[in-house]
């Protein structure tokens, strides 16, 4: 019995060694640290959007996906408005916010990894429509501005003082406001504004671009209590698509065009 009892001992001490020695992934290496990982997004097509079978989708959601896809990981994605969303990655631990701008403002409120696209930010007045803009300046002079509440946009505006805003929850309400004659100008996006406005049931071609504020890379943004590791890695996967040609053909398939990018 005691030759037994040293037997077992030898062989649950190998099994225990044995196990230890196993490198986890360097991300995912507690199991409660996974599953806790939430992933929110918003309405802003063609970036991510629900489709009309209710699937959340999207040029940047296929990214993420494929992400999730390579880890191996199953985990559900969330499409709520901007301003909701934006606070829960603000004030929540392990929030993941896509597509976001990454501004001068927000560089330290998040970890960051991408870019995943670009965009640039456009005033949008109707077709005769006499507005002129040339900067900033000039739109104070307009009776109201439709934006998003709490979107990069928003917080440009109000950091060069222009005041004379509407607030809406999406791009498409935006869009809706100006068809319908509540605001002068919408600050949109020049590579969402044609699906954003079709979806808000406003014709595209009724709108006019009419002064170009900025470029404004868009990335993923990670909670400042997600470890740096997962970050790291989420950055290392997404370079390797871009270097295996994943990036470019997800691009391609929605806008028929491979992105430049130069940090590859």
């Amino acid at each position: 019995m005691k030759n037994r009892m040293i037997v077992f001992g030898i062989v649950f001490l190998f099994v225990i060694l044995t196990f230890s020695s196993v490198e986890l992934p360097l991300c995912y290496g507690l199991e409660n640290e996974e599953v806790s990982l939430q992933i929110i997004t918003e309405d802003f097509a063609p970036f991510n959007f629900r489709s009309e079978d209710g699937e959340i989708t999207g040029r940047s959601t296929e990214i993420v996906k494929e992400i999730l896809s390579r880890f191996g990981l199953d985990i559900e994605i969330q499409l709520m408005n901007w301003n909701k969303a934006y606070a829960m990655a603000l004030s929540k631990p392990d929030v993941i916010l896509y597509s976001t701008f990454r501004t001068d403002d927000r560089e330290n409120l998040f970890q960051w990894v991408g870019p995943i696209a670009s965009d640039e930010m456009m005033f949008y007045s109707l077709q005769g429509s006499d507005i002129v803009i040339d900067s900033l300046e000039d739109v104070k002079a307009v009776v109201a501005i439709g934006v998003v509440k709490d979107d990069a946009r928003h917080q440009l505006l109000v950091q060069n003082n222009v005041m004379n805003l509407k607030l809406y929850p999406t791009d498409m309400e935006c869009y809706r406001a100006l068809a319908n004659g509540e605001v002068e100008l919408v600050l949109g996006s020049n590579a969402t504004m044609a699906m954003m406005a079709g979806r808000a049931g406003v014709d595209p071609s009724e709108l006019k671009p009419v002064y170009s504020v900025k470029k404004t890379p868009l990335y993923i943004a990670f909670s400042k209590n997600i470890s740096p590791n997962i970050v790291e890695e989420w950055q290392s996967t997404l370079n390797e698509m871009k270097q295996d040609g994943t990036f470019d053909a997800i691009n391609q398939r929605w806008s028929g065009t491979a992105i430049q990018d130069s940090t590859r």
